[in-house]
């Protein structure tokens, strides 16, 4: 059957990025893990970007410990070497940052620790992220300047400093990318203690290591964050053993050891922590990291692609233009970019998609019809022109034609999981639970760790007839999804404080019950009395739900559509 706007307010309900952070402390440990989930819960695809910030309290002789030789300047605008600036500075100490703050991304460099040491508390604080999952390091301090000083004052009860350890998925903070619709990103950090060890010469999950050379001697110390029995601990000179040592080391002692080096001046000196079973746990020979040879780093500025003036642009820059706007949230600058070169260029498939899939992130469907009809027309195979034409003939009522453009999406890898989910929805609407089930299933194939699906599946089960096995798989889930305020639900424990201290919290839950026309179970969530909670635990100025008039206009909204009465009373008081 086709429907007349059916889902003008499904698709205008909020669905948004979410992210979760889990901090995690294990028995015996002293490592503070940090597992970090980035999801795209909607049904367009989002920017993303993400940065981990540590506020470090830092004296003026604190020492920031990355290990660079090179660092970029925002906007990868220049490169400057490091620690050493133009001017004989070394940034590296706190104290020399005489000329306002310091804020740089670590470049040319593949390591995966860095931290500060304070000389002054004789302790310091590290961080560790595989290069592969989280490879980008910045530091930011406000330095010793008038201004620094000012801050110090603005910004501490004490009048202390502090410096940011930051760890990031992109070169620097003006980068983004995207999520596509049931994408997600997941990635753990790791910060630990530093204490008693003069300096940072290595950081892993293991181990923190300091190797400084005094006099004519070697001095390592060495911090483990968990207790290794039977370890062995060794220093090198090439393949010269200087020193083995067996110890039953554990965290809450700090090893050291100085040893007589026979050559000071050619010879490096590697020290390393082994396991009782001889597997390697630390390594570190003096001064030696994983950089980028010096022959591939140009100092000085860096050559940027200038997008040029409208009149000399080509359909690349166009695109360009456009994306750039996108990809820094300005949707509707981008969408004046593409309207701009259509004129210029109206038979680009590249542009018509671009400008399709924006109008439908702006929800402008009608707009968006022409053009991805232009583009399908040009390329039948293009999974996400089906995609987005399936969002939009849903949008329009046209519902035979978006489940054929919703199943030619699903040929596509890349948004099978996002139009399967989309035709889940579509066939619980329409009361087709059984085909439903069977096209979540698909979606999960796809992507199995994707929130949404599983919380669809969960309602679906619940619907078809087997609310035992649901509450049971809601349980199970919560257990890696704690923070799901819509498995809470169909657990039958809803966080009602949570729900109560704001009201989108409410109408996220309820929208996802809308999208797939469960509507006496969003009856259910909109129409509850929710507690008051203290003024520290919402946002100034909101009410509860049961007085928001979105809440009250949705809970109309379901009420009209499961034909139950009351509706007109609650448009009438939202």
């Amino acid at each position: 059957t086709t429907e007349i706007y059916p889902l003008s307010l499904h698709d205008a309900l909020p669905i948004c990025m979410e992210w979760s952070v889990e901090l995690v402390l294990r028995p015996g440990s002293t490592v503070l893990e940090q597992h970090v989930r980035l999801s795209n819960r909607n049904d367009v695809r989002q920017r993303f970007y993400w940065w981990s910030n540590a506020g470090v309290r830092v004296w003026d002789d604190s020492v920031i410990q990355y290990p660079m030789r090179y660092a970029a300047e925002h906007g990868f605008a220049a490169i400057q070497k490091w620690p050493i600036d133009a001017q004989g500075k070394d940034l590296s100490v706190i104290k020399n940052q005489t000329d306002g703050p310091v804020s740089l991304f670590v470049h040319g460099s593949r390591e995966e620790f860095m931290g500060i040491w304070n000389p002054h508390s004789n302790t310091g604080t590290a961080h560790f992220a595989r290069y592969d999952e989280l490879p980008a390091k910045k530091i930011w301090s406000w330095g010793v300047d008038a201004d620094g000083l000012d801050w110090r004052n603005a910004l501490s009860d004490d009048n202390s400093a502090y410096s940011e350890v930051q760890g990031g998925l992109f070169r620097n903070q003006e980068t983004y990318a995207y999520l596509q619709p049931r994408q997600h990103i997941s990635f753990t950090e790791y910060w630990m203690p530093v204490r008693e060890l003069g300096g940072i010469s290595r950081a892993n999950l293991a181990a923190v290591a300091f190797l400084d050379r005094k006099n004519d001697s070697l001095a390592i110390s060495l911090n483990v964050n968990q207790k290794f029995l039977g370890a062995t601990l060794r220093i090198l000179g090439g393949t010269k053993v200087l020193l083995t040592e067996n110890q039953d080391l554990s965290p809450d002692k700090t090893w050291t050891k100085s040893v007589p080096l026979p050559d000071t001046t050619s010879t490096k000196y590697t020290f390393e922590l082994q396991a009782k079973d001889g597997s390697v746990l630390l390594r570190q020979t003096e001064g030696e990291y994983a950089w980028t040879d010096d022959s591939n780093i140009k100092l000085g500025p860096q050559p940027n692609y200038v997008i040029p003036p409208e009149n000399s642009r080509t359909e690349d820059d166009w695109l360009q233009a456009g994306d750039d706007r996108e990809l820094n949230g300005d949707k509707l600058a981008a969408l004046d970019i593409y309207t701009a070169a259509l004129k210029k260029f109206p038979t680009s498939f590249e542009l018509q998609k671009s400008t399709a899939r924006l109008l439908c992130s702006l929800k402008r469907f009608e707009d968006a019809e022409p053009l991805l009809a232009a583009a399908h027309a040009r390329n039948t195979t293009d999974g996400e022109v089906s995609y987005y034409q399936g969002l939009e003939f849903e949008a329009l009522g046209k519902g035979p034609e978006a489940l054929d453009a919703y199943q030619a999406a699903m040929r596509s890898p890349e948004h099978r999981a996002a139009a399967a989910l989309r035709i889940a929805e579509y066939q619980s609407r329409h009361k087709n639970f059984e085909a439903a089930q069977k096209s979540i299933a698909e979606s999960l194939a796809a992507t199995p760790d994707d929130l949404r699906a599983q919380e669809v599946q969960v309602a679906l089960t619940a619907t078809s007839g087997d609310p035992q096995s649901a509450t049971k798989q809601a349980q199970l889930l919560l257990q890696k999804f704690p923070n799901s305020a819509f498995l809470h639900e169909e657990a039958g424990t809803p966080d009602l404080a949570h729900l109560a201290a704001d009201p989108y919290r409410v109408t996220k839950i309820a929208g996802e019950y809308v999208r797939l026309g469960l509507y006496s179970n969003a009856i259910k969530v909109l129409s509850r009395t929710y507690p008051s909670v203290p003024a520290d635990q919402h946002e100034p100025g909101i009410g509860l739900p049961q007085d928001n008039p979105l809440v009250i206009y949705l809970l109309g909204f379901a009420r009209e559509k499961s034909g139950e009465s009351g509706a007109t009373a609650d448009y009438a008081r939202a």
